[in-house]
This record gives C-alpha cells, sequence and structure tokens, in this order.
C-alpha cells in the first residue's frame, strides 16, 4: 500500500500542499538552490529530471538560472502539474516541461545527468525500489540529488518553544494532508555519544 502522498490528491489536500511546497521554496530555497545548481554545474548537466515537482515552483527558479540545461519536472499528481504548467506558462521558460507522471518500474527509461528530488523521499513507500529506479535512470557519472529535511529526522536543536511549535505544526500539516506521519526524532547526543 502506498502512502497517502502516492495517491490521488483531493482538491482541498492539494491546495494545502501548494501552500506548503510554495513556502518550502520561499523560506529554504534561498539556501538549497545555490547547492543544487552548484551540483548541475559541477557535473556538467544538460538534462534534469526532477521526480516529485509538486507545483513546480523550486524547478522553475532552478531552471531560471540555469537557462544551459533542461529540466523535465514530473509528479503523479494532474492538479500540481496543472499549476506547474500555469505558472511556467507566465514565464515561458524553453529548458522547462512538465509531466503528470507516476516514477515507478513503467515510468520511461531515458536518461539524465542528474535526478533530482525534494523532499520526496520521506513520503515513498518503497524508498529502495524508488532508489534503484532513480539510478537506472541515471548517465554513466551522473548524479541523484535528495533534498530532505533532517529536521524530521533528529532531534539536534536546542530546546526552544518556536522549534517545537514548527515541529508540532508541521506534524499536524502532515497528519492532515494524510501523509506518511513523521518519524521520532534520533537524538544525536544518544546515536553519536
Amino acid at each position: 500500500m502506498g502512502s497517502m502522498m502516492e495517491s490521488k490528491l483531493t482538491p482541498e489536500q492539494h491546495a494545502l500542499l501548494k501552500t506548503v511546497l510554495v513556502a518550502q521554496t520561499e523560506s529554504l530555497g534561498v539556501l538549497e538552490i545555490p547547492v543544487v545548481e552548484e551540483i548541475l554545474r559541477k557535473h556538467h548537466c544538460r538534462r534534469v529530471l526532477d521526480i516529485g515537482c509538486g507545483e513546480g515552483s523550486f524547478l522553475l527558479r532552478l531552471a531560471r538560472r540555469r537557462g544551459d540545461a533542461h529540466f523535465v519536472g514530473v509528479d503523479h499528481s494532474e492538479l500540481a502539474i496543472a499549476d506547474a504548467v500555469r505558472q511556467l506558462g507566465e514565464g515561458s521558460l524553453p529548458n522547462v516541461d512538465f509531466r503528470t507522471a507516476f516514477f515507478d518500474p513503467s515510468f520511461e527509461r531515458a536518461k539524465y545527468d542528474v535526478v533530482l528530488t525534494r523532499y520526496t523521499l520521506q513520503h515513498c513507500s518503497e524508498p529502495r525500489a524508488f532508489v534503484g529506479g532513480v539510478f537506472d535512470r541515471l548517465e554513466p557519472g551522473g548524479a541523484f540529488v535528495a533534498v530532505e529535511s533532517l529536521d524530521a529526522y533528529t532531534d539536534c536543536h536546542e530546546h526552544d518553544p518556536l522549534w517545537e511549535r514548527f515541529r508540532t505544526s508541521i506534524a499536524a500539516i502532515h497528519e492532515r494532508v494524510g501523509s506518511n506521519p513523521m518519524p521520532h526524532p534520533v537524538s544525536l547526543d544518544t546515536e553519536l555519544g
């Protein structure tokens, strides 16, 4: 059985998820985009596949900065891809294509220089199969870039009421959207000590 994020979302769930994804791009993209851009530059990327691109905000920002690469964004949500295509139409980037597709063994066998996922692995019901599929679609010497939030997996912050409210809020969003539950945090002191 797949996670809720691997199934068809209701319009209400999609609207909530879209708000979250745009907020992630607005807040964390400032840090993430330069890192991903440097990886693309280092690997001389011409073809990039973004699996789980959502409404496209992250991919479009990256594509505007990297006009020398062609980006293909896929998401299984028709609503998300419709939003992405609308955004693309506004800025009309010739180096971007969006497609509705589910990344599973039947996904196209084309090869890419980089396969990118952003906050996607945490929703995979079969992460090993997913990662295996990613590597099957990489050119020799290609790179798999998985941007994930370690905050969900570690308890690496000082006790702080603001941080506690953030974790509670994120957990509530996961529950409301129907996503996989957040894992119990692992204390780095315990694990490393």
